[in-house]
């Protein structure tokens, strides 16, 4: 049956807000007796980002099977486990978490209702309990075959390996992107900048940013900084013909004529299967690692021509670092101490 779509009322917010900050979104209503909750701790949805593609899979697995889902934007860290409390009481009974932020809070809640299942992307804690699964993405893998890409498809452009990545907060799920993302380009000779916006939400700090960085060499670079992403495409567009964007979460190639490839993170798969396997018997608790060999991270390309700029040489060159990455031949980095070590053997 065909699920509708209904706005939760403001009785039933107001309820909840008693019990923790935060927004509540749309719920996907009248399910086959599964209820599952998506909490959001950073940023919020609409950013067209990595919230709204793991979202998406959590919808699409509530719209073929008839579960009810409901998604709440966290305000406050503090106020987690008053709230998932309170939905738990109200029957629901799969928590999946958008953040590492919440892995700390988590542990606890799970041990409180052991008949919850609750999975954490990117999270890290809860080892042993039986319904507690982490999914740690190895982002790093991904950022280093993009980084590798700017820095050869910068040098294509304008004779320079240089390229930059524009991140939001820096936390350990975006440094594992950003210092993967530096290896890559220093491995094939290149240099890239970090800049920090601050937050995932201010695109004109993001488009101010990233003008900075195209006006001296840098002709492309890597947007992750959630919906702050938006000011990072304009900047693109108003600089013209020649520079270009690399995107996040499954794309962003709606997003911009000048995202020419992405770093994606393929959440939305990974939060659907998520689903299946809490709810549809074949759970697993624990932690899942997913990255370049099991297709759950990557560099992708524009669709519908646009990828066009890119010389087959430099899209072989990455396919066979890939490559590498997956066979063990490239030990990548994901932290500044791994950063530091992998930089030496360069030398």
């Amino acid at each position: 049956m065909k699920k509708l779509i209904a706005i939760v009322t403001m009785v039933s917010m107001l309820a909840l807000a008693a019990c923790g900050g935060g927004e509540k979104a749309p719920a996907v209503s009248d399910g086959g007796g599964d209820k599952i909750l998506f909490v959001i701790a950073g940023g919020k949805l609409g950013d067209q980002a990595a919230n709204d593609a793991s979202w998406s899979g959590v919808q699409k697995y509530c719209e073929e099977t008839g579960a009810e889902c409901s998604a709440f934007e966290m305000a406050e860290l503090q106020d987690f486990d008053s709230t998932v409390r309170a939905y738990c009481d109200k029957g629901f009974n799969l928590v999946i978490c958008n953040s590492s932020q919440v892995s700390e809070f988590v542990p606890q809640v799970a041990e409180s209702y052991p008949d919850v299942k609750f999975v954490i992307s990117e999270g890290t804690s809860g080892e042993g309990l039986d319904n507690l699964l982490n999914i740690r993405f190895r982002i790093a893998e991904a950022g280093f075959v993009s980084g590798a890409f700017a820095a050869l498809m910068n040098q294509e452009i304008n004779g320079k390996m240089e390229t930059a990545f524009i991140g939001g907060v820096r936390n350990p799920d975006l440094d594992r992107a950003q210092y993967g993302f530096a290896a890559g380009a220093k491995y094939v000779g290149g240099n890239s900048t970090p800049v920090f916006v601050g937050n995932f939400t201010d695109a004109a700090k993001a488009k101010e940013l990233s003008t900075q960085l195209f006006s001296g060499d840098v002709r492309i670079m890597q947007a992750w900084a959630g919906g702050a992403n938006t000011g990072i495409f304009e900047a693109a567009k108003s600089m013209g013909e020649g520079y270009y964007t690399m995107g996040g979460a499954t794309g962003q190639f709606h997003m911009s004529d000048s995202i020419i490839a992405s770093l994606v993170k393929n959440t939305d798969i990974a939060m659907y299967d998520a689903c299946k396997m809490a709810l549809g018997g074949e759970w697993k608790s624990g932690t899942i690692g997913l990255g370049l060999a099991e297709d759950s991270v990557g560099i992708k390309y524009a669709p519908d021509g646009r990828d066009e700029p890119i010389p087959q040489e430099i899209k072989d060159k990455v396919e066979e670092i890939r490559k590498k990455i997956i066979a063990g031949e490239i030990k990548v980095p994901s932290t500044e101490e791994e950063y530091a070590e992998f930089e030496a053997t360069l030398k």
